[in-house]
């Protein structure tokens, strides 16, 4: 067996690269329950029920999904000597004219508020509730908004004044279907389903698009084979095909071993920096699994020495010794006026 020692590095070089295992690394974004304020030019009206009976709403504050509360500023439209009484009330509601006062609203649940002389009340009214006066008792709102919640995705930053609303997204149900993974807010991988997020929680999600390499494994192995084709032979040795150098006299045979250590192929990486390992595999490397030095003479024709032209012959893989070069093997390869040298196996002259 010959033994091509130069070209060991260049197998290194350019055959072990091919063996590589990419690492990935997954970067994440938030996506985050925001309170938004939208104007509730709806809601600009004035609480008078005047005629009631004519289908005239107390204001109403949405019960959508999306909706938080109904902030409203109330002041009187006139200075009565006794002020204005005004409710709040939610759940079923009708014009009841039975009351001394004259027609008015009525809900099943309903609380009674008054506004003094010449003041002027900022009420918050949670989604579903309405506000509502007396008949002829006329106030006035100033201003009025309403309060949302929106999934936003915010990007790196868990920040609801940068990024953009969810498409299709109502309120601030998470739908976990289109993320290849999601954090919940305690950092742990989230299994579930839809979601509604609380105020100010914010989800961690990644998708394929923002999956890249980030680094690989070129300096392991994950078979054998790697290893065979990382040295300039290849051995069968107990049932391995293992890679091997012939140097002094001795074969030192290199196989895939495990390290005790682990190498990660896939990392999430959090927009905090915090970084979680999600695919692990064995790491090894290409180690000296074995040295077989009996039998073996020589690893190249330059190992051997001694008077006369000798090369190194292998008989197998894993013995080899120093062979003299012979011109001759008798004295009938000779001819009759040459002879063979019994010692030297060279043509010598001939002798009488």
């Amino acid at each position: 067996m010959k033994k091509f020692l130069f070209l060991f590095l260049f197998l290194i070089s350019s055959v072990a690269g091919e063996e590589c295992q990419n690492i990935y690394c997954n970067d994440f974004n938030y996506i985050c329950c925001c309170s938004v304020l939208e104007d509730a030019d709806s809601l600009e009206v004035s609480l008078a029920n005047r005629n009631p009976q004519a289908g005239v709403e107390p204001v109403f504050c949405p019960a959508d999904i999306d909706v938080k509360k109904c902030v409203v500023h109330l002041r009187g439209e006139l200075q009565l000597a006794l002020g204005y009484d005004y409710y709040i009330g939610s759940g079923d509601c009708s014009v009841d004219g039975s009351w001394d006062t004259g027609s008015r609203w009525v809900c099943s649940t309903e609380t009674k508020l008054h506004l003094g002389v010449g003041q002027s009340v900022t009420k918050n009214l949670k989604a579903g509730e309405r506000i509502y006066a007396n008949s002829g008792v006329n106030l006035i709102i100033d201003e009025a908004y309403v309060e949302k919640y929106i999934l936003r995705a915010t990007g790196k930053g868990a920040d609801c004044t940068a990024g953009k609303q969810i498409p299709g997204s109502v309120g601030c149900e998470f739908n976990p279907e289109g993320y290849d993974r999601v954090y919940d807010p305690d950092g742990e991988i989230y299994t579930g389903g839809k979601n509604v997020l609380e105020a100010g929680e914010c989800y961690e999600v990644t998708d394929f698009s923002l999956r890249r390499q980030c680094d690989n494994t070129c300096d392991g192995c994950t078979e054998d084979s790697d290893c065979a084709q990382m040295y300039p032979d290849t051995f069968e040795y107990d049932s391995r095909t293992l890679g091997g150098v012939c140097s002094n006299n001795k074969i030192m045979l290199y196989g895939c071993e495990a390290t005790g250590k682990k190498t990660c192929l896939e990392k999430d990486v959090l927009p905090d920096g915090t970084i979680k390992c999600v695919k692990e595999v064995d790491r090894k490397s290409c180690t000296l699994t074995k040295q077989l030095t009996s039998g073996i003479e020589c690893c190249t024709s330059d190992d051997c020495r001694g008077v006369g032209d000798f090369y190194c012959e292998w008989d197998g893989e894993f013995s080899s010794k120093c062979v003299l070069e012979a011109s001759c093997i008798s004295d009938l390869d000779c001819g009759t006026a040459v002879k063979c040298d019994a010692k030297t196996k060279k043509i010598g002259e001939a002798k009488c």
